[in-house]
């Protein structure tokens, strides 16, 4: 009987004509219902398509490609007598174009579902019905390809529909041969090649962190040459370049060749005549906008520096002692001219680009100069951010003002010039260190560990000179350092010392070349004031912020073996690519609580060429709801009470220097030079070292998640041989959302 009235019912829809029939398809509340009407409609007249994808596009993802696959199977049948003819003409022929669209929307679909084979199936029969490429399909498929490891197929692609004047056909060429020879003076003629076709390119592929804007564009029809065009490309390849073992690290060296500063804001070509001196900033107040809210309040002032020229600082007056957030050189490229428009685009770039922590808006910016806080308030507030005078100095600018007001204007360095100098029998005191204080790579733009050079003064404690690097000090930087503090005001006179005390035997040899120059002794000593004076510098450097944390080297109890065989597991987990073949729609449950107590769950993080890696949540319910966030829900919120072990590679200068001193001393496996392991224990919200039970549990489950996401199972067994020990983990796939 059921069949019977199936049949009947069959028969009576298909005695309404298929317009009649596609109108009360669409006005049908229940998308499956509709869908069943539309069967009728698309096969009689398949002009009726694009109601059949709005309609299938409402109902669940696995769902909504099961009826976009069947109305592409029914419209395609159809079509099948008439496609090759009509190949050419395809964006002319409406009902041909319709049946394209939702072939594209169903190969999108796929690919976000990780089929990747099936959505380049259905992109190869697109290129065939429309060999013209109007729907530039030939910087999607090369993508796909590469993700699957089918580098052929991917040059034939870009051999046969690539435009070879097209920055981005270029670009990806280079890349497919790097894979193969490696680096080499050609394929580096080919980058300066793609960088005069489009200047923004390379900074988009190398930049540490991607360009939020470029997540917001969904148009694909942009200016050859423009930023967009750009971030297009970005958006597509920057997985692919950042799982090429070296790959990165040669572009960035490129990069750097060619003059790029990659993680500063993209340089706009010469302005023609522009509205006015803040148009610049004005264009950054959106992107500020949408930075994430924290509770600081920052205090900004303009300042002379110590080498004569100014920076735009600023504090976090929020808590006490108030912390340094950064600062900035004015009038250079990147902060703009000492204008007070240039200024603003100061401020903006240190909450773009903070030296320290994350990029984020404060709720407030206190000013001392009125003049600037009546030009900046407007701009402030339209970022959502609130503008007050301020007349209290912190302390802690005060000091910073002493120290510059304190350093006499020394004459050019020589050494004739401070042996020209009275010599006193007051002890000094030298130490340099890399601290925990970043600075910003004059090329590059990357935050960099500074080393700090102090000279003190024993008997009083006064800090007389002080110099920042990127680098560790050398016989001449020494000795400037020292030169420097010979004419520093709060010492009675320019005077030279006798003896200087270091903290080490190292140190002594270190110093001993400048020493026999400047005619001084050097001899070692515990000191305990410059150590203080370290620390001191340190926390009002970075306040309650640490710059980085302490690394697998330094976490308690670690062994060479136990770090050896976690350099192992992160060097495999890399060279199985698994984020360029799975989609951030799973998560993987595993457990094993020989290793660690608990269940955790494992996402994979990469896809988008953000940090690779895989963080784990101890609370499935929590973590479905951080990733279900909308831009109305409070992210923090959905996070709170949530605890995570996150997993990420990295580049060589973000790694903790004693890991890599290990890893080079022992022979660790790295797996490129954008393969450094890392690790953190992330609890309400804060930041702490891993454990040595989290890193056994790293080295288990790395694995564990590999295997599952890569052969689809829904549950797993994976053995790990860990210090010795045989340990079984259990894992199962989960949806995200």
């Amino acid at each position: 009987m059921k069949k019977k009235r199936k049949t009947e019912l069959q028969k009576a829809l298909s005695r309404i004509p298929a317009d009649a029939l596609h109108d009360m398809a669409v006005a049908e509340d229940d998308p499956n219902v509709a869908l069943r009407m539309l069967t009728m409609c698309v096969a009689a007249t398949p002009h009726h398509v694009p109601s059949w994808m709005s309609i299938a596009e409402l109902l669940e993802t696995d769902s909504a490609i099961s009826a976009l696959s069947e109305g592409h199977e029914i419209a395609g049948k159809h079509f099948s007598s008439r496609l090759k003819q009509l190949k050419t003409a395809a964006p002319q022929h409406r009902d041909l174009l319709e049946y394209l669209v939702l072939t594209l929307r169903l190969a999108a679909m796929l690919e976000d579902k990780g089929r990747l084979k099936e959505s380049a199936e259905l992109l190869e029969e697109v290129c065939v019905y429309c060999d013209r490429d109007y729907f530039e399909i030939r910087h999607i498929l090369p993508d796909i390809y590469i993700r699957l490891g089918n580098y052929d197929r991917a040059e034939e692609i870009l051999q046969q529909y690539g435009n070879p004047e097209e920055a981005a056909t270029l670009l990806t060429k280079t890349l497919l041969t790097f894979r193969k020879t490696g680096p080499t003076s050609e394929l580096a003629a080919v980058v300066a090649q793609v960088h005069e076709k489009n200047a923004y390119v390379l900074r988009e592929i190398v930049r540490t962190v991607p360009d939020v804007s470029c997540f917001d564009l969904d148009d694909k029809d942009s200016e050859p040459g423009s930023h967009e065009e750009a971030c297009f490309y970005s958006m597509r390849y920057r997985s692919c370049w950042r799982s090429t073992a070296g790959a990165i690290s040669w572009l960035r060296s490129q990069a750097i060749k060619l003059k790029i500063r990659v993680d500063d804001p993209p340089e706009e070509p010469e302005p023609t005549p522009v509205e006015s001196d803040f148009s610049v900033p004005k264009a950054m107040t959106d992107e500020v906008a949408q930075l994430p809210h924290v509770d600081e309040e920052w205090l900004v002032s303009e300042e002379a520096a110590t080498e004569g020229n100014r920076v735009l600082i600023a504090f976090d007056v929020a808590v006490a002692p108030a912390s340094l957030i950064g600062m900035l050189a004015l009038d250079t490229p990147r902060s703009g001219p000492d204008t007070p428009a240039g200024k603003l685009t100061a401020l903006f770039t240190l909450m773009l680009q903070p030296p320290q922590g994350n990029p984020r808006r404060p709720e407030v910016v206190h000013y001392l100069d009125q003049k600037l806080y009546r030009d900046h308030r407007r701009y402030l507030q339209a970022a959502g951010i609130e503008a007050e005078f301020s007349t209290e100095v912190p302390p802690e600018l005060q000091d910073m003002r002493s120290m510059v007001e304190n350093v006499q204007e020394a004459p050019e360095f020589s050494v004739e010039a401070f042996l020209a100098l009275p010599q006193t029998d007051t002890d000094w005191g030298i130490d340099w260190r890399q601290t925990n204080i970043l600075i910003s790579h004059p090329e590059t733009g990357q935050p960099t560990r500074a080393w700090v050079t102090l000279v003190m003064e024993l008997p009083t404690g006064i800090i007389a000179g002080t110099q920042a690097s990127l680098d560790p000090p050398d016989d001449l930087s020494l000795m400037k350092t020292i030169f420097s503090a010979a004419f520093n005001h709060m010492l009675n006179a320019p005077v030279r010392p006798m003896r200087v005390f270091v903290n080490s035997g190292d140190q002594r040899m270190g110093l001993l070349n400048a020493a026999e120059q400047l005619q001084f002794s050097v001899a070692v000593s515990d000191l305990p004031n410059l150590e203080a004076a370290f620390d001191d510098l340190q926390a009002n450097m970075t306040g309650d912020r640490p710059m980085s944390l302490p690394g697998i080297m330094a976490v308690d109890g670690i062994s060479t073996k136990l770090a050896e065989e976690f350099f192992l597991a992160a060097a495999k987990f890399y060279g199985s690519r698994i984020w360029m073949t799975t989609t951030p729609h799973f998560a993987v449950e595993v457990r094993c609580p020989e290793l660690l107590a608990g269940t955790w769950y494992g996402v994979v993080m990469g896809q988008m060429g953000q940090e690779i890696g895989v963080m784990f949540f101890d609370d499935r319910k929590k973590m479905q709801e951080m990733f279900s966030v909308t831009e109305d829900d409070d992210p923090d919120r959905a996070a709170g009470g949530m605890q995570g072990i996150a997993f990420s590679l990295q580049e060589q200068h973000f790694c903790d220097p004693d890991d890599v001193a290990a890893a080079e001393q022992f022979g660790w496996p790295v797996a490129a030079p954008e393969a450094w392991p890392t690790g953190t224990y992330t609890a309400d919200r804060s930041l702490h070292p891993l454990t040595t039970d989290q890193i056994r549990f790293l080295i288990g489950a790395l694995p564990a998640v590999v295997r599952i996401l890569s052969t689809g199972q829904k549950t797993g067994t994976t053995h790990a041989e860990i210090e010795g020990r045989r340990f079984t983990l259990k894992s199962k796939l989960h949806s995200l959302y």
